[in-house]
């Protein structure tokens, strides 16, 4: 367990280094000769490879630490500026498609998210976050797409694996999110999320025998899961398993006394 208070002073920090960083590129950006334009060449007044690099991590990091201080707008002209300089850059698109997303301007962070997997077509976090912007648009084909490309780039992903089955789900492609879930399984044997979800899904298409095998696999590797016992007492009372849901409520609460939700669905099941 972390020290209270560790997270704040490790962001204060943060603020502190990127402040001085920015301070000192300022200053870089600014040295020539006397009477020269900062940033730019002291003969023919363009800027320079190097002066426009030095720009480029300037407009950066005062978009990085005025995001972290809460003002996006300033954060967000700043990266536009050091894309301005840099526009081939995905990192900087994806910055800014983050930002955008974060300050309630979806199209903003649709459009450099797309720029971002169009500069860089293995980018797995720009088809992360463009799944992500489809999937809150309910564009679902275009966001299973996009997951499906995360998977592509990174097998190991449990949360796309959850979010492309999810959505599976939801266009009732079911035999595809059990797959999805099976794949994670099989990957990650001792994947309690895995086996929780396949279990809620199967309990959705009434499979009911094949959903209290898969919680009971997950209370294998997390015997006190309270929301894993709140399903399966659920699966056994639509199954007029009266008895077994009882004994689950009454589990729960000698390890919670005060559950008030479990108590009225014991007083229900009475």
């Amino acid at each position: 367990m972390q020290p209270i208070g560790s997270k704040g002073r490790r962001r204060r920090i943060l603020r502190w280094a990127s402040t001085l960083v920015l301070l000192g590129l300022a200053a870089c950006a600014g040295k020539g000769h006397l009477g020269a334009r900062p940033g730019r060449d002291p003969v023919v007044g363009q800027p320079t490879e190097e002066s426009k690099e030095q720009n480029r991590y300037f407009y950066f990091l005062r978009g990085y630490r005025d995001g972290l201080q809460g003002e996006t707008d300033t954060a967000i002209d700043a990266y536009e500026k050091a894309i301005e300089l840099d526009p081939s850059s995905p990192y900087l698109h994806l910055s800014l498609a983050r930002l955008s997303l974060k300050t309630g301007r979806p199209e903003d962070a649709l459009r450099e998210a797309q720029r971002v997997v169009s500069l860089d077509p293995d980018h797995v976090d720009g088809y992360s976050l463009l799944a992500g912007i489809y999937s809150a648009s309910n564009r679902i084909e275009e966001a299973i797409e996009a997951y499906q490309r995360v998977l592509e780039l990174d097998a190991d992903r449990e949360k796309t694996r959850l979010f492309l089955s999810s959505l599976y789900a939801t266009s009732r492609e079911y035999d595809k999110a059990v797959e999805i879930l099976q794949e994670m399984i099989g990957r990650r044997p001792d994947s309690f999320v895995g086996y929780y979800y396949l279990g809620r899904l199967y309990a959705k298409q009434e499979l009911f025998g094949k959903a209290e095998e898969s919680l009971k696999k997950a209370l294998e590797l997390s015997a006190n899961s309270e929301v894993v016992l709140l399903d399966l007492a659920r699966i056994y009372e639509l199954q007029k398993r009266e008895q077994e849901a009882v004994e689950i409520y009454q589990r729960i609460l000698e390890q919670d006394p005060g559950n008030l939700l479990v108590r009225d669905r014991l007083g229900q099941v009475y």
